[in-house]
């Protein structure tokens, strides 16, 4: 079970890859390793976007494809 961390327990121990947000809503980003970036585009460097890391207030590494509870 994926279980929720706040932004400084995944600061501690960030993991790279495909997570869940919560930065008043539930978004997917990808983070790599610096920034949690907005979609894909920004990985291949088509685009630039980053969620706002003061807004986030937990974390949760996605490891099962299923929308977190």
């Amino acid at each position: 079970m994926n279980e929720w961390q706040t932004i400084e327990e995944f600061k501690k121990n960030p993991v790279e890859g495909w997570c869940w947000i919560n930065n008043g809503t539930v978004d997917m980003s990808y983070y790599d390793g610096e920034v949690f970036a907005l979609n894909d585009c920004v990985l291949k460097g088509d685009c630039c976007g980053e969620f706002d890391v003061n807004l986030i207030t937990h974390v949760m590494p996605i490891q099962e494809p299923s929308y977190p509870q």
